[in-house]
C-alpha cells in the first residue's frame, strides 16, 4: 500500500495508543503507554500523505507502577501541570515498500526534535484504516535531562498503534 484515498482522515483517540520505552539501569526496558487526544492525516489528490499530526496527553502516562507514573508526570520529567501535551507533527511522508517513512517533529515543553517513524503496517478500507509505526528520539532533545544516562537511557523507543477514519 503506497497511497491512500484523498482527503482528511481523523485519528481515533480511543483506538490509538502511543508506547514509549526507555532503558533503566542500562538493561531493563520500561514501557509507558500514553493516550492520544486527537490527530489527523491529510492526503492530497495524488494519494500521497501530505501531513500527519498526533496529539498525546502527557498526563496519561501509565507504566503499571503508580509511584513511577507520578514521578514521570512531575516537574523532574514531563511536568504535565505546565506542559500537558506532546505533539507529533509531520509534513513530509514518503513511501517505503509497502509502508511509509514519516519525518516528524516531536514537540514538548517548547522544544522540538526530529524523529523518523517507520510505518510498516497500514490497512485501509473505503473509510477506515489502521497503522503501526515505530521510531526513537533522544530524550535530552525534548528537555528530559534530569537523570544521567546510566540510570535512565537517553533513547526513547516510540511505538504507535492507531486507527483512523475518513472525516
Amino acid at each position: 500500500m503506497n497511497s491512500l484515498p484523498s482527503g482528511t482522515w481523523n485519528v481515533e483517540p480511543a483506538a490509538t495508543t502511543v508506547t514509549i520505552a526507555v532503558k533503566k539501569l542500562l538493561f531493563l526496558s520500561i514501557p509507558m503507554e500514553l493516550t492520544t487526544t486527537s490527530g489527523s492525516i491529510s492526503v492530497n489528490g495524488d494519494g500521497a500523505v501530505s501531513a500527519v499530526e498526533i496529539n498525546v496527553d502527557a498526563g496519561s502516562v501509565a507504566s503499571g507502577n503508580a509511584k513511577r507514573d507520578n514521578y514521570v508526570k512531575g516537574a523532574d520529567f514531563l511536568h504535565v501541570d505546565k506542559y500537558p501535551e506532546i505533539l507529533f507533527a509531520a509534513d513530509r511522508v514518503t513511501t517505503a515498500g509497502e509502508g511509509f517513512v514519516v519525518n516528524a517533529a516531536i514537540q514538548r515543553a517548547g522544544m522540538s526534535s526530529n524523529v523518523t517513524l517507520d510505518v510498516q503496517s497500514v490497512s485501509v478500507s473505503a473509510d477506515r484504516g489502521t497503522f503501526v509505526a515505530s521510531g526513537s528520539v533522544d530524550r535530552r532533545d525534548i528537555g528530559l535531562t534530569k537523570l544521567p544516562s546510566f540510570v535512565i537511557g537517553n533513547e526513547l523507543q516510540i511505538d504507535i498503534q492507531g486507527s483512523f477514519q475518513k472525516s
